[in-house]
């Protein structure tokens, strides 16, 4: 091809590229991808015009990029601007089908539960219970019928109300597994339930005032469970609806998608939350100070989730908003040379979770029926006998510090081989050397045997509070310590330092990574200390005649079996997405990867 030829079809993408590259807003993914298009160019003229000015244009090009490639890349706080304003309303979108199903199932049982209350008084007891309707009755003879709102301290019901919601949203979502109709089942209760109350205070005259009491926060608490419920349903569309895809391609998909909107869902439930904690209570407000709120909360719903969406649908997305991938079912794995995204790592952490699930099983097996025998055992002797192992909570039981000696030698053990296997299984799809299990062993076991005797004290933390600020503060930086210890084969007290100059700039991003991993193993046991579990039992023994002390063990086995292997099983996930994390910051902090690629064309 003669030279001038050449010019004139590739122009076009080279002045498009010093666009980007004079721009102060540049696009880092679209300068990327014209990157790559122009070291293809540079190959070529240094192949068939060595002594060309073409050569020299495109190898100066390529020295700029290599500068800025890295500088034009969207901050944390743009990143997060960009999700509320371009790539939520997106979703939302997208996702307007599922949206209104979530809100006809919730009006049809709102519409159910007011019709059930008026047909039947007593079924307001049966949806409520006696004692809160026992207790609202004794508060409206005293004159204060939302004194409920009024009992606990400001600070401690912000931070009950708050778990309580998110789990109830994370819940919702996650039954959206069972096809969707999971998510539809716990929006047609908690409709029902919404329904109940209202017209109990209807019945007793106090329409208005409760209204403007219970509305002031429950607009934003009820619009985030109707975005919780289509988030879930969304989630299982992908499986029930795949398209051309195949099933496993299509729930990716929609995996992503949905628990894009879910994270859209939280925020709004805590300001939610931080209503009812700090405002409700204050029923003596005047009723038009409260209706205005009301009225403002209602209208950020409409516009950002209804008006909003529709508007940039009608001007077009920004073109900045990245599909979700969809690879091949095979597994292939992750690059270790490139900077990935919050999503596509998570994404690759469920890749490398689903090819690694029945790795190791021989070992994890022994490990775990070994586990079972002692917890129960423990259980035993710890547990009062008014114990009901159907209110568990996983970390009120199986961490508590009082729990025997062997116990807790147990778990570290067990957390001590997961962090070992999840380095293993990184370890041998990103080398290509052979590996010997004996001397890998002999090597690295002793780092993860550290890092979880490290780590296991977190888990002892008796306050809510302080646990969370534990885990998310020490537990990343822990993990990808013992990552680099392993991966570099260098001592643990060196690895130290030199993980922390990987994370220096990056820290809040890995702490975001562990945080949305760990969310997949709160959904976990937000299902498995459902209702939907105590009546799976109660159906299976239903026809059984069985003593109630025995029964009272089944429950306990039952629960230890599933909490502690969903222990064993979903903390790998996590550990997954924070070893291979590490190769994005080893590419951010020494760009190793792009100067070896920059070098080999410029030869």
């Amino acid at each position: 091809m003669k030279e001038s030829l050449f010019i004139k079809q590739n122009k076009k993408k080279w002045k498009e590229l010093e666009k980007h590259l004079a721009s102060g807003n540049s696009d880092p993914d679209k300068l990327s991808d014209l990157y790559i298009q122009v070291s293809d160019d540079l190959s070529y003229a240094r192949t068939f015009y060595q002594n060309r000015s073409v050569r020299l244009y495109l190898n100066n090009l390529a020295q700029k990029v290599y500068s800025n490639i890295y500088k034009s890349r969207r901050s944390r706080w743009s990143d997060i601007i960009f999700f509320w304003k371009e790539e939520l309303p997106k979703i939302v979108w997208d996702s307007r089908k599922e949206l209104t199903l979530s809100f006809c199932v919730f009006v049809l049982a709102v519409s159910i539960g007011v019709f059930s209350a008026i047909k039947d008084p007593e079924f307001v007891r049966v949806v409520l219970g006696d004692q809160y309707v026992n207790m609202t009755e004794a508060n409206i003879e005293k004159g204060d019928p939302m004194a409920v709102y009024k009992t606990s301290k400001e600070t401690d019901m912000f931070l009950g109300i708050t778990l309580n919601n998110v789990k109830v949203d994370f819940l919702t979502f996650a039954s959206g597994l069972v096809l969707g109709i999971g998510s539809i089942l716990i929006m047609f209760y908690n409709g029902i339930m919404v329904g109940v109350f209202q017209y109990y205070f209807v019945q007793k005259g106090l329409f208005v005032d409760s209204a403007l009491t219970i509305w002031l926060h429950g607009t934003l608490e009820m619009s985030g469970m109707v975005l919780a419920g289509a988030a879930g349903i969304r989630l299982g569309s992908g499986l029930v609806f795949p398209g051309t895809y195949s099933r496993l391609q299509a729930f990716q998909v929609s995996a992503m998608n949905g628990f894009k909107l879910l994270m859209g869902t939280i925020p709004i439930t805590i300001f939610a939350a931080i209503i009812e904690s700090f405002l409700t209570r204050y029923t003596e407000t005047p009723d038009v100070i409260r209706l205005i709120l009301i009225l403002l909360s209602l209208f950020f719903i409409i516009g950002y989730f209804i008006v909003y969406p529709v508007l940039k649908s009608r001007r077009g997305f920004s073109s900045q908003i990245r599909q979700v991938k969809v690879h091949a079912d095979n597994f292939t794995a992750p690059s270790t040379e490139a900077i990935l995204e919050l999503t596509e790592l998570i994404r690759h952490s469920f890749s490398l979770f689903h090819h690694f699930f029945f790795s190791n099983a021989k070992v994890k097996s022994l490990a775990l029926l070994l586990s079972f025998g002692l917890l129960i055992y423990a259980l035993n002797d710890h547990l009062l006998e008014n114990t009901d192992p159907t209110e568990w909570s996983f970390f009120t039981y199986f961490f508590e510090p009082d729990l025997p000696i062997y116990v807790h030698i147990m778990h570290i053990f067990n957390l001590s081989l997961l962090l070992f296997f999840a380095a293993f299984n990184i370890y041998g799809i990103t080398t290509k050397e052979p590996i010997s299990a004996i001397k890998f062993t002999l090597k690295h076991y002793y780092k993860a045997l550290i890092t979880a005797a490290l780590i296991y004290p977190i888990a002892l933390i008796e306050q809510p509070f302080l646990l969370l600020l534990a885990l998310l503060a020490a537990t990343p930086a822990l993990i990808l310590i013992f990552a680099v210890s392993v991966t570099e084969d260098i001592m643990y007290p060196s690895a130290i330092g030199r993980a922390f100059s990987y994370m220096k700039k990056e820290y809040m991003s890995l702490v975001g990574l562990f945080t949305l991993l760990s969310l997949c193993m709160i959904l976990y046991y937000a299902v498995i200390e459902s209702p939907i579990t105590y009546f799976f039992i109660e159906f299976v023994v239903f026809n059984v005649d069985i003593a109630p002390e025995s029964m009272r063990w089944i429950y306990i086995g039952f629960y230890t079996i599933f909490h502690y292997s969903g222990f064993f099983y979903i903390i790998p996930l996590c550990l997954y997405g924070i070893m291979w994390k590490l190769y994005s910051l080893k590419e951010i902090k020494n760009a190793e990867a792009l100067t070896n690629k920059v070098h080999f064309l410029w030869k």
